[in-house]
């Protein structure tokens, strides 16, 4: 960071924009398999919030996350000393050029070091989400092979079961038993409660 003349303000707020623009891409995609583009009913604050909010479901993920760079910082560790006690012996250096390795290894690790491979492990876990769950969504409502998740209640006292696709700060996107398309309904006004079930009831067929 001393060599770039960047802050860690600068690396958070590069870094959260670039979590935005994750989030945003794992959205377009996962709606997008459902026919739904979701730009059309998100407001400001639901493409700023949507990354923090997947991550703080996906507690595993996070965990990951924070591991990875310690994972490597003891790694590059490990393999430094390991180059750097073998690079004179003749069947570590058998036909290998160790110019490469002497450069890389005799610098220490360092946070703008490993910024690629994170950028690359946040790209690919919010990626892959959407490339993921989107066709699997699909496929799951094309046969009515899924379990009612929600219970939501209206403003007008009206309760229905669900299985509820996705939600952010003005919208919910549900389906109903026995019924593969997906409704889209406004909270504000409308919805008055929704609630967890606990556990899934079987939609029969």
């Amino acid at each position: 960071m001393e060599k770039s003349n960047r802050t860690i303000q600068d690396y958070l707020s590069l870094g959260y924009l670039f979590l935005i623009l994750c989030g945003l891409a794992k959205d377009i995609i996962f709606y997008g398999y459902l026919g739904i583009n979701i730009l059309n009913y998100s407001s400001i604050s639901d493409v700023l919030l949507s990354p923090i909010i997947y991550l703080g479901e996906n507690i595993i993920a996070v965990g990951f996350f924070i591991f990875l760079p310690v994972f490597m910082y003891f790694t590059h560790n490990k393999l430094a000393n390991f180059h750097h006690k073998h690079k004179d012996k003749k069947w570590y250096n058998m036909g290998m050029d160790l110019s490469n390795w002497n450069e890389y290894l005799s610098n220490p690790p360092s946070f703008e070091r490993a910024l690629p491979l994170l950028a690359v492990a946040f790209l690919s876990f919010f990626l892959g989400t959407g490339l993921g769950e989107g066709p699997k969504t699909k496929a799951i409502l094309a046969t009515n092979d899924y379990e009612v998740n929600r219970k939501i209640l209206f403003q007008d006292k009206e309760s229905v079961a669900v299985r509820l696709i996705g939600q952010n700060s003005q919208y919910v996107f549900y389906v109903l038993p026995d019924d593969s398309t997906i409704q889209i309904a406004p909270i504000q006004g409308n919805i008055k409660k929704i609630i967890l079930i606990v556990p899934s009831e079987k939609i029969e067929k």
